[in-house]
């Protein structure tokens, strides 16, 4: 995100330079980061993401959000807690921004390419600090370095299987 925020900084800075960066552009996709984000600071792990990776805490991310809309003259006030991202095709609810909120995701992606799963209509489920229903994700690129030694291992280990709609929560 620093990088959208800095380039919007420099375009305000330094008009002449005929970046078109726009406010409302940069605070969607501040929106959009802490949405996707389990209460418990989890990626919510859809298509090729992994729920293993630990990323800040959503309280983190909501005062980087507040920095910034500060800075620009937004008003001070948290996201909604039902958030439809219609481009990504991807919709959010939480009960709240707390730690402790239950959290639904449903996933209306569309087909695009190697890294997308069929998982479409899919949902996961975060509730009482828990991952209930997930999306299956990747199972991690570090069995790239297994398949050095046993080059089947990678194909049974992260091929079509995880990709398939069988291990996907869908509707």
């Amino acid at each position: 995100m620093t990088v959208f925020f800095e380039a919007l900084r420099w375009s305000k800075a330094f008009p002449e330079l005929g970046f078109k960066i726009f406010v409302e552009g940069v605070d969607r996709l501040f929106t959009y980061w802490c949405a996707t984000k389990k209460p418990n600071g989890r990626e919510y792990g859809i298509g090729d993401g992994s729920t293993d990776w630990q990323g800040r805490v959503v309280d983190e991310n909501m005062a980087s959000r507040t920095v910034f809309r500060r800075e620009f003259g937004l008003p001070d006030r948290p996201p909604a807690t039902s958030l439809f991202f219609p481009d990504a095709g991807q919709v959010f609810f939480r009960l709240d921004w707390t730690p402790s909120a239950t959290y639904v995701t449903f996933d209306a992606t569309r087909w695009f390419g190697a890294h997308n799963h069929l998982g479409c209509n899919g949902i996961t489920l975060h509730a009482h600090g828990h991952s209930l229903l997930i999306d299956s994700g990747s199972l991690t690129y570090h069995f790239a370095h297994a398949a050095t030694i046993n080059p089947h291992l990678l194909n049974e280990l992260a091929g079509p299987y995880r990709k398939s709609t069988r291990v996907h929560n869908t509707l």
